[in-house]
């Protein structure tokens, strides 16, 4: 995964860590942009500092593919490839 400047379209950060294995994976910021959250392919929920490259937390939350992941004032959903959703609260 790949942080990209707008207007210049350089890279800026790579993220490592999390797994796609040929999967669709959605990945968000937090609200004040300083997080990136991302699905994996592990069932994990990967957290990254958005200037740092490796994860700052893993989270094991399934057995299948995390892949959608949203966020909304503190609040963190993700869901599943079996269609279970995962809540959490900052």
């Amino acid at each position: 995964m790949y942080l990209v400047e707008r207007s210049s379209g350089n890279k800026v950060m790579e993220y490592r860590g999390h797994q796609i294995n040929n999967h669709s994976i959605n990945c968000k910021f937090n609200l004040q942009d300083s997080y990136v959250y991302s699905g994996s392919a592990d069932g994990g929920f990967y957290i990254y500092d958005i200037m740092k490259s490796d994860p700052v937390k893993v989270l094991k939350v399934s057995d299948k593919v995390l892949s959608a992941i949203d966020v909304s004032e503190g609040k963190v959903i993700a869901g599943d490839h079996d269609g279970k959703l995962y809540y959490w609260k900052k």
